[in-house]
């Protein structure tokens, strides 16, 4: 039986589960993050921005050890896309997601997802990528999104979030309060590096994605 029957089969007669798919690494061969940097970025833009995060460098040194992702994540986007209004930045997102983001997919996950959507379950996408370039790929395939979100102030971006960075224990936070996890038959988790452990120990089933999309049972 292949992955596809062992999904279907598992959802026959069954409350449907709660499937959570990380993005970057997982579903995707590479970072989307610094990829989109470079689809919507023009280089004179690259070049200054980059001279901005060499002055800003000496702060990230001043932070806790675990606000540093969250906040060199904001100024690394302030840097580059900063100042650029949401119609702009949801436009960049969707012509990333359509001309650049669909070739980064692993086409086996991808199918193994939507085996999961087609059967029934509740699948979510859970990342601490960004909303702009997530939303569209979560839109074609008719699956939630929980994930780190641009804060807008009167509609233009000035390198904050409206959420908190969406990784490690903010991943598993995000996911019970979005969902009564006791409703659904089984939580089912597919991630592939540290940052997907607190997602895992929600799940009864959780699959690790190695660099070549192979995947591990870990409860095996």
């Amino acid at each position: 039986m292949n992955k596809a029957d062992q999904i279907t089969a598992a959802a026959a007669g069954k409350a449907r589960r709660l499937v959570l798919f990380d993005f970057d690494g997982t579903l995707t061969k590479g970072d989307s993050f610094p990829a989109f940097l470079w689809f919507a970025t023009p280089f004179s833009s690259m070049i200054s921005g980059v001279f901005q995060l060499l002055f800003q460098l000496p702060q990230f040194f001043l932070l806790p050890a675990e606000k540093r992702a969250e906040r060199a994540k904001a100024v690394v986007l302030s840097a580059f896309i900063g100042g650029k209004n949401r119609t702009t930045l949801l436009g960049l997102g969707r012509q990333f997601y359509q001309q650049r983001l669909q070739k980064m997919l692993r086409t086996e996950l991808l199918e193994t997802l939507r085996n999961y959507r087609d059967a029934g379950d509740m699948v979510v996408l859970v990342s601490a990528s960004i909303d702009i370039w997530l939303q569209p790929f979560c839109d074609a395939e008719r699956i939630a999104l929980i994930c780190t979100e641009l804060a807008y102030e009167q509609e233009v971006f000035k390198g904050t979030f409206s959420t908190p960075n969406c990784n490690r224990e903010e991943k598993a936070r995000r996911i019970r309060d979005a969902y009564n996890l006791n409703q659904y038959s089984a939580v089912v988790a597919y991630g592939n590096s540290s940052g997907d452990a607190a997602m895992f120990e929600l799940a009864q089933e959780a699959w690790y994605c190695s660099n070549d999309g192979n995947l591990k049972n870990l409860r095996s």
